[in-house]
C-alpha cells in the first residue's frame, strides 16, 4: 500500500484547511458566508453591494464610465469628421486641377489633329510635285537634242536615261 500513496502524492492537490469562525462573526454578517469572496480568489459574478449607496456609488461609476466613453466617441467622431472634410477638399481641388489638365489636353490633341492634316496635305502635295518633276525628267532625257546637251554639260542622272540613237 505504500507504494500507491507515494504515486498520487503529486497528483492530488492539497487545500488548506479554512479557519473556523465564531459563531458570533457569522451573526454580524450581512450577507450568507458562502456567498464572502476570499482574498485572491475571483467572484464569479457575486454582486456584493449590500447599502443603496453602495448601489448608487456603483451606477455612479457606471454612468461616468458611459459618458466618458461617448465623449470619447464623439471627440473621435469630430476627429474623423475633420479629416474626412480635409480630405474631401483635397479632392475637389484634385478633380479641378485634372478636369483643367483634361481640358488643356483636350485642346493640345485638337492641334496636333490640325497640325497632322496640314503636314499630310503638305505631304501630298510635295509628292505630286516630286512625281511631275520625275515624269518631265523622264520625258526631256528621252529627246535626242537633250541628252547631246546633257552629255557636253557632264550631268548624270541618279538612274541612266534611255539612249536612242542620234539621226
Amino acid at each position: 500500500m505504500k507504494m500507491t500513496q507515494g504515486l498520487l502524492d503529486g497528483t492530488v492537490p492539497h487545500y488548506t484547511q479554512l479557519q473556523q469562525h465564531s459563531t458570533e462573526e457569522e451573526n454580524m454578517l450581512t450577507v450568507p458566508r458562502h456567498m464572502l469572496v476570499r482574498p485572491g480568489e475571483p467572484q464569479h459574478g457575486i454582486n456584493i453591494a449590500v447599502t443603496p449607496e453602495d448601489h448608487k456609488e456603483k451606477k455612479r461609476k457606471i454612468d461616468a464610465k458611459y459618458r466618458l466613453g461617448c465623449k470619447t466617441r464623439k471627440e473621435e467622431l469630430r476627429i474623423r469628421l475633420q479629416n474626412l472634410r480635409a480630405e474631401k477638399e483635397q479632392l475637389k481641388r484634385e478633380k479641378e486641377s485634372c478636369s483643367k489638365e483634361d481640358n488643356s489636353m483636350a485642346q493640345q490633341l485638337q492641334s496636333t489633329e490640325l497640325e497632322i492634316g496640314h503636314l499630310k496635305r503638305e505631304i501630298g502635295h510635295s509628292k505630286k510635285v516630286i512625281s511631275r518633276q520625275t515624269h518631265m525628267l523622264e520625258t526631256l532625257s528621252q529627246d535626242p537634242l537633250v541628252q547631246q546637251l546633257m552629255v557636253q554639260l557632264g550631268c548624270s542622272f541618279t538612274h541612266p536615261p534611255k539612249i536612242t540613237h542620234l539621226s
